[in-house]
């Protein structure tokens, strides 16, 4: 996949305010969400993505609903977003804030995700 951003914007994306989606999504995967293998890799090719695009993220599986952080240059995080949005694998998607910030909350946190709880 190409980034909509040329690596000098990255680079200038990086330097600038940080863009923030937080959505939650309902699972239609076997399970109620998936086992612990089949979400490390959704999450191993998604941290690959999402590294190019410039974007880090946390995401939380409970209960058979998502919840995901997204944060990064403004394009690429709504440019994600947009294939979130028709992505087969959930519904019910919602997005619950948006906002800008000086930087990432999930880089001082480290890009990650919360397995399933229940």
């Amino acid at each position: 996949m190409t980034s909509p951003l040329t690596k000098e914007a990255r680079a200038n994306a990086a330097e600038g305010p940080c863009y923030r989606l937080i959505y939650r999504s309902h699972s239609l995967l076997p399970g109620q969400g998936m086992d612990e293998t089949g979400l490390a890799t959704i999450l191993k090719q998604a941290r690959a993505r999402n590294a190019d695009l410039g974007i880090t993220g946390a995401l939380m599986l409970y209960d058979g609903w998502f919840a995901q952080v997204l944060e990064g240059p403004q394009v690429a995080v709504e440019t994600l977003f947009a294939k979130i949005k028709v992505d087969t694998r959930h519904d019910k998607r919602a997005s619950g804030g948006v906002g800008t910030g000086n930087q990432t909350s999930v880089q001082q946190m480290g890009d990650g995700h919360g397995g399933r709880t229940s």
